[in-house]
């Protein structure tokens, strides 16, 4: 996919879930390089970390780190011809169902570690639409982390796909707590004007709340007869199953490791991949305390239980629904 660049080329190709996110300054905030030299289970597992040691630092020794994210190992797959619903009122059809068991694993601490199991249904019909149904189990080893920095899917798209509509929050960017002042509605926008230029490049720009977003070619909404995009609905209760997505030029690993805007390579919307989070859960930006990790516990996301969630995949034709 895309042009040439610096970019690895194994960077969320296709749907990868995805718990990492590029620090941003309030995510910095706290003990950091300070504590680099302690052993992980004798200070980090403490009340004292997760009261002064910035969350940074603590996703960098989790294994969450965007610079250096948990790898993913397949432990089973399989696949067989079944019949199944593509949404919850639809008749029975048949369909590919690819079912497959993945283990996030870290070696942030030796011996290497497993965060969580990704238990993933693919249900693939013959109109292309394709329904995934996602399990996320975190192991005891999370615990005593205060908050994954998310948990959702990561994918890139063509160049091509860069006209975003969605039907979410906006039109700026919002957090789960930051969007009270982003009024639900439809949007039109793309990944250029989704960019938030923070002096220090950063996680930005994600919408929340949302039931759906299209990709599509950039003629396709003036009524251009060039086909070609994708629409990704929330599954679930009616009205209430929603996500969070964010659709830029740099991935994660890009803003991580940019210390200033002018660090981040150069992109042309219309010529460079597109890189997308489906966000099932994000946690808050924070910020009434900056110096120390700051966000209220309910805007965390805390790696305990089980997540589940489920999307929609339709692919768009010539006419935009």
């Amino acid at each position: 996919m895309g042009g040439g660049d610096d970019r690895d080329d194994d960077e969320a190709i296709g749907l990868v879930p995805n718990f990492t996110r590029a620090a941003t300054d309030n995510d910095l905030g706290g003990v950091s390089s300070e504590v680099e030299s302690f052993p992980l289970n004798l200070f980090a597992r403490t009340k004292m970390a997760s009261d002064y040691i910035s969350f940074q630092q603590q996703w960098k020794m989790y294994g969450l780190s965007a610079s250096d994210p948990p790898s993913l190992v397949c432990r089973h797959i399989s696949a067989n011809v079944v019949r199944s619903q593509i949404d919850d009122e639809g008749p029975p059809v048949h369909c590919v169902k690819i079912s497959a068991s993945v283990s996030v694993t870290t070696s942030a601490g030796r011996p290497p570690s497993e965060l969580a199991v990704v238990e993933t249904i693919y249900h693939i019909f013959n109109d292309g639409t394709l329904r995934l149904d996602q399990l996320v189990l975190p192991t005891k080893f999370l615990h005593s982390l205060p908050s994954l920095p998310r948990l959702g899917l990561a994918a890139r798209l063509p160049p091509s796909l860069c006209n975003v509509v969605y039907c979410g929050r906006g039109p700026h960017e919002n957090y789960p707590d930051r969007h009270h002042a982003a009024d639900t509605a439809v949007y039109h926008s793309s990944p250029s004007s989704m960019y938030v230029p923070y002096v220090r490049p950063s996680e930005h720009g994600s919408r929340s709340n949302c039931t759906w977003v299209s990709f599509m070619r950039r003629d396709q909404s003036k009524g251009s007869a060039r086909g070609g995009g994708l629409r990704v609905e929330a599954m679930g209760d009616s009205g209430t199953a929603t996500f969070s997505f964010g659709a830029g030029l740099y991935s994660q690993l890009d803003l991580e490791r940019a210390r200033h805007t002018c660090d981040l390579p150069h992109r042309e919307e219309g010529e460079d991949d597109i890189f997308v989070n489906f966000d099932h859960r994000i946690m808050g930006i924070g910020g009434d305390c900056s110096w120390l990790p700051c966000v209220y516990p309910e805007f965390m996301v805390q790696p305990k239980g089980k997540f589940s969630y489920s999307l929609k995949f339709t692919p768009i034709g010539s006419k935009c629904d």
